[in-house]
């Protein structure tokens, strides 16, 4: 696994650019790890799917949910900057998730 020691050295400096950027707003390390992981997932392309013959079925799966519930919060934070949402559609439990009407109702002013 050739690959192990790169998505290591990846690994490392995603933490430690999570880490500047909170501690000293430095968001520019954090730009730079993230295009690196990029360049190496682009790596992969010449595999297509037959990497995943090699990934255990309940990781795979673990990666699929999570995949897809991080596309829908990319999605909703695009919507959200592109102040695409309409009237009150954000409130959808699809967008949302379940919501909790006596937790919901802690925020209403008293007049509302």
């Amino acid at each position: 696994m050739r690959a192990v020691p790169n998505f290591k050295m990846n690994q490392a400096a995603i933490d430690e650019g999570i880490e500047k950027a909170e501690k000293e707003n430095d968001w520019e390390y954090l730009e730079d790890a993230a295009g690196s992981l990029m360049s190496l997932t682009r790596d992969m392309d010449v595999l297509g799917e037959k990497w995943w013959d090699y990934v255990p079925n309940e990781i795979a799966r673990k990666f699929g949910v999570n995949l897809s519930k991080a596309q829908q919060m990319a999605a909703n934070i695009a919507w959200t900057l592109g102040e695409a949402w309409k009237d009150d559609e954000i409130l959808r439990e699809r967008i949302t998730g379940p919501i909790d009407e006596q937790e919901l109702m802690k925020y209403l002013e008293s007049h509302e």
